[in-house]
């Protein structure tokens, strides 16, 4: 009888596990948050501590996905914590990666580089060659957002042939979307367009909606720095539907502080007022500093435009104190000379960042 308990607690788990990796593909975050969270109060129950720490990692990806950092930080390293005392390597490096995805998301680079890389170490000493992928592709992203471009697209290209070699069809998306972006931030607008597209059409076969809409919102943004405004305003609003859809508030907030940095160029005031507040409640909510900053910033710009000169430079400071906080210093100084110009428009001395 004990056996076939066993066996039936197993088998639950399995197919609670499955509905729950399915549910988080598609991105339907609060479905999978509900199944991993049923699954993770029966293995505690019955003292399996092998696929609670599993079960945790994976409820700390959705936290991550919906934009609780700070529990989902948590979550992975109690998982962490439970993989070192059984001795699973590949389930350790796996926690050790989400933990690094999380900084970066909080914008601590260095930190998230350094777990990075101990995971892809650990996945390549076990001969784990998809999750090895994984974290070289995520690797990349740091690189590239540090300029170190060769490295970036080499290392992204060494994911996606593996990818394609597996037949990963989602990180195949992934890979190619990241290529994209490369190509985007270095100014080579028509051969990013055609990998988003490229990327979304993959991701979308794949069933991963969340990454195919946060694509969409990265294509919108292309769209806009090319002067394709009403283009970028229709997908924007696309991606953020999608994004309240699948409960994904740390892209929620990227894509309303877009969009009210694409009405305040298309003259709209009122939408892109609107459209600032509700990003830092968004921001603000989840923790996510780097994108917080980068709002306030923005929206101090409007209000100077429309003459609340104090009330900017109180915005500016506090947006400033944010980004070096996250030691976001390029993104400061980006935005520093978008205030100088537009104080010297306005008349206005420029604001002081300390």
């Amino acid at each position: 009888k004990t056996a076939q308990q066993a066996e039936s607690n197993l088998g639950a788990l399995a197919i609670w596990m499955s509905l729950g990796q399915l549910y988080q593909n598609t991105g339907r975050a609060e479905a999978a948050e509900s199944h991993y969270r049923q699954a993770l109060e029966a293995q505690r129950e019955a003292g399996n501590r092998r696929s609670e720490g599993v079960l945790l990692d994976n409820l700390a990806g959705v936290l991550k996905t919906t934009g609780r950092l700070a529990l989902a930080e948590e979550t992975a390293s109690e998982a962490l914590k439970i993989h070192r005392e059984l001795g699973n390597r590949q389930s350790e490096a796996i926690s050790i990666g989400t933990i690094g995805s999380i900084r970066q998301s909080t914008g601590n680079m260095d930190e998230a580089e350094t777990l990075y890389r101990e995971s892809i170490a650990i996945h390549a000493e076990i001969g784990s060659r998809k999750y090895e992928a994984q974290g070289l592709s995520n690797l990349s992203t740091i690189l590239g957002g540090l300029e170190r471009w060769d490295e970036a697209i080499s290392m992204q290209q060494e994911a996606l042939a593996t990818f394609q070699e597996l037949g990963d069809r989602q990180w195949e998306g992934v890979a190619v979307a990241r290529l994209a972006t490369y190509c985007d931030d270095r100014r080579q607008f028509k051969e990013a367009e055609e990998l988003y597209l490229k990327a979304i059409a993959i991701l979308k076969a794949a069933g991963d909606v969340r990454t195919a809409s946060v694509n969409l919102g990265n294509l919108a943004g292309l769209l806009l720095a090319t002067g394709r405004a009403e283009e970028a305003e229709t997908l924007f609003i696309e991606a953020l539907t999608n994004h309240r859809k699948l409960k994904n508030l740390y892209s929620e907030g990227l894509t309303l502080g877009n969009l009210g940095a694409l009405y305040m160029q298309l003259d709209r005031p009122e939408e892109a007022a609107s459209s600032f507040e509700q990003a830092l409640r968004v921001n603000r909510e989840q923790g996510n500093r780097r994108a917080e900053g980068l709002a306030c910033c923005d929206y101090a710009i409007l209000k100077l435009r429309r003459g609340d000169v104090n009330e900017a430079a109180r915005m500016w400071r506090k947006g400033a104190e944010l980004l070096r906080a996250v030691e976001q210093h390029q993104a400061l100084a980006d935005k520093t000379s978008t205030m100088r110009e537009a104080c010297q428009k306005a008349g206005a001395q420029p604001f002081d960042a300390s």
